[in-house]
């Protein structure tokens, strides 16, 4: 698997700052190619991804559709409303392993993803934004090397990882093989690594 992405997350009382960069030879943080920011504690329905911090450009649109059956969809589009994949959120209980869907522009299933552990998944779901518990959760969740297995749909074989790495795990690396890599758009994996990353879902 060759290191693909390289999120960094920075925030506020207010909002969530994601900047999905790529890596250099030496797999650290390179340049910045999606610059994205989310209200906190708010259901927004659309995301603006920019192509750059001087936000210049929207690079792509992460589209927010509910559903009562509690499966949500994110349709990843570009600008002119074309569907480049669609990431499916599965249903889960608290503290129940939570997984997502990746859809190609065809509504084909190019990967799903698993927790390493559900339990301390589940707990950073539900405790990440209460002061202490929440850093204690965040504390547990570095101790046990907790990532996201992405695997390839039909085999069920690993093909990539999403997890935390750098100085003290403040960095985010999402990492594939060349197949799985190829089979959908880049953005769409960088709109998965921007989901996997906000406070609600990582």
């Amino acid at each position: 698997m060759k290191p693909r992405l390289i999120v960094k997350k920075t925030h506020t009382s207010h909002i969530n700052r994601l900047r999905v960069m790529l890596p250099t030879k030496d797999s650290d943080p390179g340049e910045v190619i999606v610059l994205a920011e989310q209200k906190r504690f708010v259901r927004v329905e659309t995301t603006l991804c920019y192509s750059n911090e001087q936000r210049e450009k929207v690079a792509f649109v992460i589209r927010f559709l509910a559903s009562d059956s509690g499966q949500h969809s994110y349709v990843v589009e570009e600008t002119n409303g074309r569907v480049l994949g669609t990431l499916v959120k599965l249903p889960s209980m608290p503290l129940r392993p939570q997984s997502w869907r990746v859809l190609d522009q065809n509504g084909a299933e190019c990967a799903v993803t698993i927790e390493s552990s559900s339990l301390v998944g589940g707990m950073r779901r539900q405790l990440a934004d209460r002061p202490i518990i929440g850093r204690a959760s965040l504390a547990l969740s570095k101790l046990a090397n907790y990532r996201i297995i992405i695997l390839e749909p039909v085999s069920r074989k690993q093909t990539g990882v999403y997890e935390r790495f750098g100085p003290r795990k403040s960095l985010f690396r999402l990492s594939m093989k060349d197949t799985s890599w190829q089979a959908v758009d880049w953005r769409v994996y960088a709109a998965l690594s921007i989901a996997l990353t906000a406070p609600q879902t990582y």
